[in-house]
C-alpha cells in the first residue's frame, strides 16, 4: 500500500485571478467573499527555460441584499469558515498541565536541596 504513496509529488500552483463578490445594502458593505476558481491557476513546479511572465487580474460583482448592517454577522455564521462545534483537544490540555506541574515539582526539589 505504501509503495503507491511514496515517493509522491507536491504540485505548486499560483492563482492569478481573484473574483470578489460583495453584498451591499445601500452604501454599506454587508459581506464579501473571494473566489479563485474562475480561471485555472498557473503551475509553478514545471521547469522553466525562460523567466515566467505572470499577469494578475481581478473582477468584482456587487450584489444588493436586504440584510441590514446590524445583522451582517448572520451571513458570516452561515459559511463553512466557522465550525459549528469546537473540538477541544483535552489530551493536549492535560499534557500541558501535567508537564507544568512536573516542572514546578522538579524546580521545588532542586531549590530545596540547594537552599539546605
Amino acid at each position: 500500500m505504501e509503495e503507491h504513496m511514496f515517493p509522491h509529488r507536491h504540485f505548486l500552483y499560483f492563482w492569478t485571478h481573484h473574483h470578489f463578490t460583495i453584498l451591499k445594502n445601500g452604501d454599506k458593505v454587508i459581506y464579501a467573499t473571494v473566489n479563485t476558481t474562475t480561471l485555472p491557476p498557473v503551475r509553478l513546479d514545471e521547469p522553466a527555460t525562460q523567466p515566467l511572465t505572470i499577469s494578475f487580474s481581478y473582477s468584482v460583482s456587487w450584489t444588493d441584499t436586504q440584510v441590514e448592517y446590524k445583522n451582517r454577522n448572520v451571513l458570516a455564521k452561515r459559511t463553512k469558515f466557522f465550525r459549528d462545534n469546537v473540538e477541544i483537544h483535552w489530551l493536549s490540555i492535560f499534557n500541558s498541565f501535567l508537564l507544568t506541574v512536573m516542572l514546578m515539582v522538579f524546580m521545588a526539589i532542586i531549590l530545596m536541596r540547594v537552599l539546605r
